[in-house]
């Protein structure tokens, strides 16, 4: 039987906006070829919505066609097949852990996996003791849903850049250097987000 192809997970709350960009990008980044497939799954997503209007313009000008896009609510299953859970902030980072506790050592936001691999390409050495300077100021990725094509465009560069930071330990992890292993992890961090209480349930992406 063929090998499982390595699976990249991206989730965010309902599939119609940041992860199915981050889907788009990533896929276009590691081009045709690559044995790893790319999914995208919303934790509050109604199944079968289109990406949203300005998450389909902001992509085009990325060269990635979401014309064919429709969402997908998040599963227990998808989670299990996944190598890799990539969240766009960290209360999906946490719902997905309460999903799937069992599978916490393959969770993370985009961006601390990006931190986490850039780090390691770069191999800095620390002396024993000295505290990880870090370079991101916070874990979540920018919500453009119901704002501007301004605003998911700068959404999406924020995912385009931190997917070139992920994208050659994704594609080590996928190489088998390293499947035996948990993906790298990052140091502890509080799950409560300090600036306000959390977002609805529905209407959000």
């Amino acid at each position: 039987m063929p090998a499982k192809p390595f699976t990249v997970l991206f989730v965010c709350s309902g599939n119609t906006c940041r992860s199915p960009m981050a889907q788009g990008l990533l896929r276009r980044m590691l081009g045709p070829g690559q044995e790893i497939r790319v999914w995208s799954a919303g934790l509050s997503a109604v199944a079968g919505q289109p990406a949203s209007d300005n998450a389909l313009q902001a992509m085009r000008e990325e060269s990635v066609d979401l014309s064919g896009h429709r969402s997908l609510p998040l599963t227990l299953e998808m989670v299990r097949q996944a190598d890799l859970v990539l969240t766009m902030s960290v209360r999906h980072k946490q719902a997905v852990l309460e999903m799937a506790p069992e599978f916490h050592d393959r969770i993370f936001t985009l961006r601390e996996f990006a931190e986490e691999a850039q780090e390691q390409s770069e191999q800095v050495e620390k002396q024993p003791g000295e505290p990880r300077q870090r370079r991101l100021p916070g874990l979540d990725i920018m919500d453009p849903f119901g704002q501007s094509l301004a605003v998911y465009r700068r959404t999406a560069q924020e995912i385009k850049e931190l997917l070139e930071r992920t994208l050659p330990r994704i594609r080590q992890l996928a190489a088998g250097e390293s499947r035996q292993e948990a993906p790298p992890r990052v140091e502890s961090r509080s799950t409560k987000e300090p600036d306000g209480p959390a977002p609805p349930q529905q209407g959000t992406r």
